[in-house]
């Protein structure tokens, strides 16, 4: 549970950071349809997943922070869900994991869905 201040930035402070820092993403719940809203995106970053004769996979991840106010003027999803999905720029994500911190703001961890890339020792001038 979020302390008062918590409570306070989500309602006030939440527009303007949106505003400030958001970026246009498509919210596709797993039930069906989309919402168009304005979330704060973490950077991508990788992590190994596995490694096989073909050599190591990498899964990308990044933290999406959104409303949960559908009637906000930045859009929002009242009850995010996992295994929903999200279209940031041409990528899309998978929400893994949820963490509600405060008011009406939730951060997700996204992974990107796509082919595995390999990562094989010189090739194409990897080391």
């Amino acid at each position: 549970m979020g302390s008062d201040f918590d409570a306070l930035m989500g309602e006030m402070g939440a527009p303007t950071l949106m505003q400030s820092g958001g970026e246009a993403v498509v919210y596709r719940p797993a039930v069906g349809g989309t919402v168009n809203l304005t979330a704060i995106i973490g950077g991508e970053e990788e992590t190994p997943d596995e490694q096989d004769d073909q050599g190591r996979t990498f899964v990308r991840m990044r933290t999406v922070t959104m409303r949960t106010d559908a009637g906000a003027a930045e859009g929002g999803v009242a009850d995010p869900g996992l295994n929903d999905e999200l279209d940031i720029g041409a990528d899309r994500y998978a929400v893994k994991a949820i963490e509600q911190i405060g008011g009406t703001l939730v951060r997700m961890v996204c992974v990107r869905i796509g082919l595995a890339e390999a990562a094989r020792t010189g090739y194409r001038g990897r080391r």
